[in-house]
């Protein structure tokens, strides 16, 4: 249960995860899962401001969406980064769009801070320099990231 908001001696509770190998096996998955969701304790304030950020055709509308929707916005969104994984949820051979599926995996949009001033390159590219975030068997074709946004940008 999660705690009274003004209650702010924990960061929040685990809603889910992580996940032994007999419970992975029992949801279908072969591999268990490290990974786990936090219900954080986020004031009002700040969760609008982050979510600013963040453009209304990849969230779930909870008053008219459907699967099916939510993945035709998501496959023609420039917003989320384009990854590829295995078909099958990692059981298949062939890359697919993550973004054309309904797989329970995380989309993602990777922002850094700027570690050196833009320029542009001996190809006459803009290029401006952030750190590298990648994910585990995310392909370095798939690697991508943008400058962060400034707050209320």
């Amino acid at each position: 249960m999660q705690p009274p908001p003004e209650d702010r001696s924990r960061p929040g509770e685990v809603v889910w995860g992580p996940i032994g190998i007999e419970e992975a096996a029992a949801a279908g998955s072969r591999m268990p899962s490290a990974s786990v969701v936090l219900r954080g304790i986020v004031d009002d304030q700040l969760r609008t401001a982050a979510l600013s950020a963040v453009p209304r055709e990849v969230l779930q509308w909870p008053e008219d969406d459907s699967v099916k929707s939510l993945i035709s916005r998501l496959a023609a969104s420039t917003f989320l980064e384009d990854s590829h994984v295995l078909k099958g949820g990692g059981n298949g051979k062939r890359y697919i769009r993550l973004n054309e599926t309904s797989y329970a995996q995380p989309r993602r949009r990777s922002w850094s801070v700027l570690v050196a001033p833009p320029h542009v390159d001996e190809d006459g590219d803009y290029v401006w320099t952030g750190l590298n975030y990648t994910a585990y068997g995310r392909r370095p074709s798939d690697w991508q990231c943008k400058p962060m946004p400034r707050p209320g940008a």
